[in-house]
């Protein structure tokens, strides 16, 4: 009897696992990675490879997009640091205090089945923000600290990054310009049930405006790897690894002298229906910017150009009927080397241009 039981288990467990993907299926359930572009100011100006999978997407397939980030910064430069005893916090300059709303265009297209091309622009605007106030009293109702938010006036746009790299990040009043545009190839060399492997080429058309913080004035150049492991179509994890060579850093005119970066992404993806993600993204770039600021050894703080950029990404991505929603919350808990609040929406569209 007790064997019968058994087996009955046995035989329910498979059922069970097959119809909820607990095995491996063709029809892969992961949306991810998540797309999108580093807004933290020292990086944004350069090329970012998007979070795009290895593999390979259906031939002659269309895809566009439309994306908004919403971006609020503050900082003191530690190296400029002073102490009140009479009020217990660090008085200071800031380095960067505003808002900025982006919005984004993009589109792919795959003429070959392990062939696919894109690119991205954006417009950047900078602002004073409304935001201010709540971030301020969200911080007091919880007792977290303010960073030296509360020293200064609200609603301010001001930023003054200093650098030994020669690269131009001054801007203190309202701002919008045209971005640069960020182009992608990607070529899928191997493709099995579980495992996709991928190279990237990216060119950076530089179309920003250096005045306005929205591009470097020169164009960038990368190439990276994709990896995608796909155990179970409950799970999915994918790998990017890049190297990006801004071109201001070897040409020996140029007053800018950025250092070539390595960019590193790890994806989570856990896919609990067929129409939705449930994402968390490590991202990971190596300093692009010298530091202007001298730091006394034994002071314990951070500084965002000493330090390598390890974001973190929360988001969720909803697809039905060609139709894909995404949404992502950025933070940065471990450095400073990156935006104070990041939001991204993003709504994309795909087409079958070529009917099975």
């Amino acid at each position: 009897m007790k064997i019968k039981y058994l087996l009955l288990i046995i035989f329910f467990f498979f059922v069970f696992s097959d119809f909820y993907g607990l095995i491996y299926h063709t029809d892969d359930f992961s949306k991810g990675p998540l797309y999108g572009k580093d807004m933290f100011l020292p990086y944004m100006i350069y090329l970012t490879f998007p979070g795009v999978r290895a593999k390979t997407e259906r031939q002659f397939q269309l895809q566009y997009h439309t994306s908004f980030y919403f971006i609020n910064d503050f900082y003191i430069p530690y190296g400029k640091l002073t102490y009140d005893n009479t009020k217990s916090y660090y008085k200071s300059v800031r380095a960067y205090d505003y808002e900025s709303l982006n919005f984004e265009f993009g589109i792919s297209f795959s003429p070959l089945k392990n062939l696919q091309v894109g690119m991205h622009t954006r417009v950047v605007g900078y602002y004073s923000g409304f935001l201010d106030a709540i971030v301020q009293n969200f911080h007091d109702l919880f007792g977290f600290p303010n960073a030296g938010r509360d020293e200064f006036s609200q609603n301010d746009t001001y930023i003054d990054i200093k650098n030994s790299s020669g690269v131009r990040l001054k801007l203190k009043n309202y701002a919008f310009s045209f971005g640069d545009i960020d182009t992608w190839i990607k070529y899928t060399f191997y493709q099995k049930k579980w495992i996709a492997l991928a190279v990237i080429n990216g060119y950076k058309i530089p179309t920003g405006s250096v005045k306005y913080i929205s591009g470097s004035g020169y164009p960038d150049i990368g190439i990276g790897l994709l990896m995608d492991l796909m155990p179970i179509r409950f799970i999915s994890i994918y790998l990017q690894t890049n190297f990006i060579l801004p071109f201001d850093a070897v040409i020996p005119q140029a007053p800018s002298k950025p250092y070539p970066m390595f960019q590193g992404m790890l994806n989570l993806s856990v896919n609990p229906v067929r129409y939705l993600s449930i994402l968390v993204q490590l991202n990971f770039k190596t300093p692009v910017l010298k530091t202007q600021y001298d730091l006394d050894e034994s002071f314990n703080g951070i500084h965002e150009l000493y330090y390598p950029q390890t974001d973190i990404l929360v988001g969720l991505i909803f697809e039905i009927m060609n139709i894909k929603f995404q949404f992502y919350f950025e933070q940065n808990p471990i450095y400073t080397a990156g935006a104070d609040i990041v939001f991204n929406f993003l709504l994309a569209h795909k087409i079958n241009i070529k009917k099975d």
